[in-house]
């Protein structure tokens, strides 16, 4: 997700949805602070991380941990039901 601002996060029909779905941050990006807590208040089925040691690109300043976590949503994570009607 790329957001410019918190209207473009509100604008979206987030709340719909219902995936499991990883947001992944960098504890020290200051470029899209509000964005990654915004966006795990509105996806129902969300789960934040944010990466040590790492800001904007915690992919690449910190990817050991990055991938880590992917890897462990990916295994660990199980739909519930991916639509709301």
């Amino acid at each position: 997700m790329v957001f410019l601002d918190k209207t473009q996060i509100h604008s979206h029909k987030w709340h719909y949805l219902t995936c499991p779905t990883l947001i992944i941050n960098g504890k020290d990006d200051f470029i899209v602070e509000d964005a990654p807590l915004l966006a795990n208040q509105l996806i129902t089925n969300s789960q934040l991380v944010f990466v040590e040691g790492s800001g904007h690109y915690p992919y690449i300043e910190n990817s050991k941990i990055f991938f880590r976590e992917i890897n462990y949503f990916i295994h660990n994570s199980r739909p519930k039901n991916i639509y709301k009607r």
